[in-house]
Parts: structure tokens; C-alpha cells; sequence
């Protein structure tokens, strides 16, 4: 075979693979799912997760809340419209993936039809002992039984057209809701009804949930409220995944055109297109990450939009650096070293942070290869020249290094001192601030009177045994007389079988669940009866009240009957053994990603005390950025309480490159850290543009990030001896523009 053939064969080989690579890149990303249940941001390992999971098994997730409001006080409960909730909240109940459903009406329903039923019960029974002639049992059956009649008397007939009984049910005296009835009649103008999704939805059976809520409340023509909201954590969840598809093109468009403007700006090569030549390995990098998550199989959490300006930021310091010749070694070292601290947020017990940490370490590594192969020109670095060992063997004075460090350290060492004292937020409203509907969430929390649900859930052969219904209703009561100010009662078997009395026997309890419809009673009790639950509406804002609230319903809870266990479940829960898992572990957090970095480092670079000044440089911007977080007052989250882990990234890597060309004198480099240090800067910024007040604080601590690993940086390459020549650098290079 002639060599003008096999060359043309290689070259259609190579086109073919291209193709294929493209065909299986394209095509990852087409299979790419995002995910935002609440679960991406809080561990998702721990007990306090297992059991949220077990209880949504049981009695269905946490619920979407439809409160409707109308200008009419009482207009909702009275006449047709409350028919036509009761027909409402019934079609909500039969939606496909709905495991409860329920509301006033319901509730108000399945009242009037105890209270009948209890009548006809006393009705019958009071006939059977007239006609048996027992005198004396009838005697004690009429003084215990008859002034329950009288007191139900005036309200007329137990019917839900009877606006009487309605009104002497719902409302006191005053005409305020009764305690009871608040978490579905927060107010004489509004009612709330709870549907509660079935277990194991995957996002789009959640959204098409919602959808499917939003469409029979819209249908409706019966109840006509003045207005409707609809919220709820499945609600937020659905529209943070929506926000979150639509912004990340929005946001990675504005990263790259952020990042190509900085190119274009710094002038760091002459030709316009040679400065955006570094936009091809990144953008690669950026699809093949991706693809590769996509081909995974899993959702990407919201990581995927942390992750492109991210990328697109930190992917453009290798190119830039690789276009200055005689630094390949370094430039591979400082990405294996940015590579390892990125691969430390695999160790954070929170999903998302997780999925960014992969894809940063998979984003740099394809990145920095192609960047290797664009720059293949470049070459090692050469072996230093007599002239430059020798300045190199100069020594700067002791004592100017040891003040040099004291002036640095002092306000580092305070802000690691201070780490243990920054505040962490890991409560999910928090979190979702900015989402779309997160003002519905906060509005109609404040009418309800509870932003979380608590769950106190009994475990036993028999929860509906007098003995273990004595103790919920117990539990119950003195939650309630303890934290009153906070809690009220969702549900609970007690609530359902108040009308048994305070002392049922096994037959009454049997009986009534009968006489009960399954949707009702599956709200509180699993239909094996081996589990119960009280749910409890909990305003907890305060994480430090939420902890002492949690530790003391354990408390109360501690002692259940024998044969039967009690554990307290929920998203507040989740939350604050994830506050607990994420200040255990602040401390690790941090150090990992610096001193992973500083291992490889070591391992890598020629001179190892450039690598000791790279995880001194990055414990001085850490340090420095705690600092600022105290004094500022902000809090710390998931992502950023590993602050350590992305400074490193950054600031190891810049230290070693400014200790480098300060060595040299290779004015070229010093200067590519600079460009690489703005263009970053314009990724990160991209988030911005976000509307998660999550994301954009995490924009602004990672430019502040830059800027502070810059200053380190530079401060630590101070302590390297600096040449003047250029003779220890004798391999070629390109001019950049402005530099001779």
C-alpha cells in the first residue's frame, strides 16, 4: 500500500472516530436528567434519611398544599362551595400517585358521620334497653350519654348543608378556627388541602403530580375561590427543576461569553483568534462531562449548573498555561493537584456537591489533555544553567521571612480560628431561596402557621390496641401543652378516633375503623396497623429552637409501651443531622482538599518546597475568606463550608506558577496567571445570573476565592529568589503581545 493510500486511511479512520466521539457525546447529553428533590441537599445516608424515607413508604411524601382564600369570611365552609370542596378534595384523592388526600371537608364529613352514626348507636341502644325493661341500665346509659345529645342539640342536624353544625365544628365563639381545625382553616377566609404523593417519584412523575393538581383545582367551578396557591415541597421541587433546565443555558452561555470577552481583553496573544483557541478544550471538557453523566444513567443534581461556569473558569488556566512553553511538567502537575482537591467534595455527605466534585475532576482531566495535545509544540522544562543555580542558592533573610509571615498569617490563623463559629445554613427553604413559587411556600406558611412537618411514628404488632392509642393521644397532648407556641397537630389516630372517648375498648376501636373510609385513615394508620403516625406542623426557623424542639419530642416519645418502638421523622430532622454531619466535619472539609492538592504536589513537582508554598498560599486564602465570612456575618452552606477544597484549587495552583516564573524570570508566565486569574473570574461570575440566591452567593465566593488565592499566591512566591535573566529558560516561546 502506497503511503499517499494508508495516509488518506488514517485520516478517514480518525474522521470516523471524531464522528463516533461526537455521535456518543451528542447523544449523552440528550439522555441527561436533572434532578432537585430536596434529598440533593442534605445527606441522604444517615438515620434521620432512612426513616423520612420509611414514613413517605407509609403514608406518602411530604404534601402539596392547595389553600384557597376567599374575600367572604366563612364563604368556603358554607352552602354549595363547600359541596363542591368536598367533590375537590375527593378528585385530588383519586389522582394517580396520590397516596392521601385531605381537608376540611373531608374531615368535616367523616365528623358529621360519626356524629350520626353515634346517635343512631345511642339511639338504638336506649331502644334495646327500654324494650329489654332494664330500668337501671337504662338509667346510667340516658346520664351518660344524654347531655352529650343536649350539647349537640343546638346545632341542628350533623350535615355538611346544616351551615349551623358546620359553624359550631370549625369555629369558636369568637369565630376563630378551633386549634384542631388550623392546619386546614388557618383563618375564617381560607382552607388548606394536603395531598400527599405516593413514595418512590421519580422527578417527572412529581412534576406531571403537580401538573395534574394544578389542572383539577384550575378545572373546578364549584368552589370558586378569589384566589389559589399552590405550594408545598414537591411544588418547589418540581420548579426547581424547571428553573434549572432553562437557566443552564442561560448560564452557560453567559460563562462563555464571559470568558471569551476576558480572552479577548487581556491581550495575551496578538491574533484575536489565537486568545480564543483555550474556549476549544474547555468546551469540549465541558460536553464530554456531560455526555458521561448522561450515559450514567443517574440525574445530575444542581451541580450541572454549578458546574459549567465552574468549569469553563478553572479550564481556562491550563491552555493558557500550556501556550507558554518549557512549563508541561508544572502546568500537569498544578491540574492533577486542583484535580485532587475537587475529588474531596466526593467525600461531602450532600449529593449535589458530590455530582460538582466528579464533574470537575472528569472536567479537568480531558481538559487538561486536550490542552496537551493542542500545545503539543510546547517542552519540558530544561535543566536549570549555571547561572540560574546560582542565583537560586541565595537565601532571603530569616528574619524578613518570619515578619513577612506574621503579617500574613495572624488574620489566616484567626479566620480558622473562627471556623468554628460560622454559622451554617442547611435548612432546604433556606436553600431554595430564589426558586420559582418560593414566595407561594413563605405565604402560605405564614397563613398555616408551619413551614415543616415533624412525624412521631409508633411501631408495633398492633398500633390500634387501647394501650398503644392511650399513649399517642397521651404523646399528643403534652406536645402540644409544651410546644403549643410551635407545633399544632396535622393528623393523628387520636384525632381520627376523638369520638370514641377518652377509654375505647379493642371492639369500639375495630368498629370504627370500619366505619372509617381507608383514605382517611391511611393519613395516620398503615392498613396492617404495625405503624402509626402524629404529624406535626412545625414553624422552627431557628435552627438552634428546631434541635431543642426535635430533642425534646425524643424526650417525651422515649418510653412507648412494650412491644412497640418510636422515632422522630422529617425534612427538619434531615435538616439538622445535616447541620450536625456538616459542622462535624467542617474542619476536615477544609484541610482535605489543601492537603490533597499539597500531596500531589509533592509528588510531582521537581522542587518541593514549591509545593509547600502552593498549601501555604492556600491555607492564607482560606484562611483570610473565614476571616471575612465572620466579620460579614455570612453564612456558610453545603458548597461553600468547603471553602478549603476550592481555594486550593485555585491558590495551589497559582502559587506554583507565580514561584516559577518569579524563579525564571519569565515575565510571560507571571503574567498568563494573571489572565487565567480574570477569566476565571468572568466564569464564575456567571452564576449571577442565576436566580438562587444559592448560586449567586456561590459566584461571589468563588471570585472572592480568586482574588484572595491570587493575593496568597503572589505573597508566597515572594520567598522564591528572583532572576533577572532569562538564561534559565533557554527553550523558545511565543511573544505575547506587549511583552519583549
Amino acid at each position: 500500500m502506497s503511503p499517499t493510500r494508508r495516509s488518506w486511511m488514517a485520516r478517514v479512520v480518525l474522521a470516523a472516530m471524531g464522528l463516533g466521539l461526537v455521535a456518543l457525546t451528542v447523544g449523552g447529553i440528550a439522555r441527561l436528567t436533572v434532578s432537585t428533590d430536596y434529598s440533593a441537599f442534605l445527606p441522604e445516608d444517615g438515620q434521620a434519611a432512612r426513616d423520612l424515607r420509611d414514613v413517605a413508604d407509609s403514608f406518602g411524601g411530604d404534601p402539596i398544599v392547595v389553600l384557597l382564600e376567599s374575600d367572604d369570611a366563612n364563604g368556603l365552609l358554607a352552602g354549595e362551595r363547600l359541596a363542591g370542596l368536598l367533590a375537590l378534595e375527593g378528585r385530588l384523592s383519586g389522582l394517580r400517585n396520590v397516596a392521601v388526600a385531605y381537608g376540611p371537608a373531608t374531615t368535616l364529613n367523616q365528623t358529621a358521620i360519626q356524629v350520626q352514626n353515634l346517635l343512631a348507636t345511642i339511639s338504638g341502644r336506649r331502644d334495646g334497653l327500654k324494650e329489654a325493661d332494664r330500668a337501671d341500665d337504662l338509667a346510667r346509659f340516658e346520664r351518660r350519654y344524654g347531655a352529650l345529645l343536649v350539647q349537640g342539640m343546638p346545632a341542628g342536624l350533623p350535615t355538611l348543608r346544616n351551615d349551623d353544625f358546620v359553624r359550631t365544628v370549625v369555629y369558636d365563639a369568637a369565630g376563630e378556627p378551633r386549634a384542631r381545625w388550623r392546619q386546614f382553616v388557618p383563618d375564617a377566609h381560607a382552607v388548606a388541602i394536603l395531598v400527599r404523593p405516593r413514595s418512590g417519584l421519580d422527578q417527572a412523575g412529581l412534576k406531571n403530580l403537580v401538573d395534574d393538581v394544578r389542572g383539577v383545582v384550575k378545572d373546578d367551578t364549584t368552589v370558586k375561590p378569589d384566589r389559589t396557591t399552590i405550594t408545598g415541597v414537591p411544588v418547589l421541587s418540581a420548579n426547581l427543576a424547571d428553573q434549572v433546565r432553562s437557566e443552564l443555558p442561560l448560564v452557560g452561555g453567559a460563562a462563555v461569553a464571559l470568558v471569551a470577552g476576558a480572552l479577548i481583553l487581556s491581550r495575551w496573544r496578538r491574533n484575536t483568534l489565537q486568545r480564543l483557541v483555550p474556549l476549544v478544550p474547555m468546551l469540549a471538557a465541558v460536553a464530554a462531562t456531560l455526555a458521561w453523566f448522561g450515559w450514567r444513567g443517574t440525574p445530575l443534581s444542581l451541580g450541572a449548573v454549578l458546574f459549567l461556569p465552574l468549569m469553563l473558569g478553572i479550564g481556562s488556566y491550563y491552555p493558557v498555561y500550556l501556550a507558554q512553553r518549557g512549563h508541561r511538567r508544572t502546568v500537569v502537575a498544578v491540574a492533577a493537584a486542583a484535580a485532587a482537591a475537587f475529588a474531596c467534595l466526593l467525600l461531602s455527605p450532600v449529593q449535589f456537591v458530590q455530582d460538582l466534585g466528579l464533574a470537575m475532576v472528569i472536567g479537568i482531566g480531558v481538559t487538561t489533555g486536550l490542552s496537551t495535545l493542542l500545545y503539543r509544540g510546547g517542552g519540558e522544562n530544561p535543566a536549570p544553567t549555571r547561572e540560574a543555580t546560582a542565583l537560586a542558592t541565595r537565601r532571603i533573610s530569616v528574619t524578613a521571612v518570619a515578619g513577612f509571615a506574621a503579617l500574613l498569617g495572624a488574620p489566616a490563623v484567626l479566620g480558622w480560628l473562627a471556623l468554628g463559629s460560622v454559622s451554617v445554613e442547611t435548612s432546604p427553604e433556606t436553600l431554595l431561596s430564589g426558586a420559582r413559587g418560593y414566595d407561594d411556600a413563605v405565604t402560605v406558611q405564614d397563613r398555616l402557621g408551619f413551614a415543616g412537618e415533624l412525624d412521631v411514628v409508633l411501631e408495633g404488632d398492633d398500633v390500634l390496641s387501647p394501650e398503644a392509642l392511650a399513649w399517642l393521644r397521651s404523646s399528643e397532648e403534652e406536645i402540644l401543652r409544651t410546644h403549643g407556641d410551635t407545633i399544632q397537630s396535622v393528623v393523628s389516630p387520636g384525632q381520627l378516633l376523638g369520638f370514641l372517648g377518652d377509654h375505647p375498648s379493642q371492639s369500639q376501636i375495630d368498629a370504627a375503623m370500619r366505619l372509617l373510609p381507608a383514605y382517611v385513615t391511611g393519613a395516620a394508620v398503615t392498613v396492617s396497623q404495625d405503624r402509626a403516625v402524629i404529624a406535626l406542623g412545625a414553624d422552627l426557623d431557628d435552627l438552634a429552637t428546631q434541635q431543642e424542639t426535635i430533642a425534646s419530642l425524643r424526650s417525651m416519645t422515649a418510653s412507648p409501651p412494650d412491644g412497640f418502638d418510636v422515632r422522630i421523622a422529617g425534612i427538619p430532622v434531615l435538616a439538622a443531622e445535616g447541620y450536625d454531619v456538616l459542622v462535624r466535619d467542617r474542619h476536615w472539609s477544609n484541610l482535605a482538599g489543601i492537603a490533597a492538592a499539597g500531596l500531589v504536589l509533592a509528588a510531582c513537582l521537581r522542587r518541593r518546597r514549591d509545593a509547600a508554598r502552593a498549601v501555604s498560599a492556600a491555607l492564607l486564602a482560606t484562611g483570610w475568606g473565614l476571616l471575612a465570612a465572620t466579620l460579614l456575618g455570612v453564612a456558610l452552606n453545603p458548597i461553600t463550608i468547603a471553602l478549603g477544597s476550592l481555594t486550593a484549587a485555585v491558590g495551589c495552583e497559582f502559587a506554583v506558577m507565580l514561584s516559577e516564573a518569579r524563579r525564571s524570570g519569565d515575565r510571560s508566565l507571571a503574567r498568563s496567571v494573571i489572565v487565567a486569574a480574570a477569566v476565571s473570574a468572568a466564569g464564575y461570575s456567571a452564576l449571577s445570573v442565576s436566580h438562587l440566591d444559592l448560586l449567586r452567593q456561590f459566584s461571589a465566593t468563588l471570585v472572592a476565592a480568586v482574588g484572595l488565592a491570587l493575593v496568597a499566591g503572589y505573597a508566597v512566591s515572594l520567598t522564591v529568589p528572583r532572576s533577572t535573566r532569562g538564561t534559565s529558560q533557554t527553550t523558545s516561546r511565543p511573544q505575547l503581545a506587549g511583552v519583549r
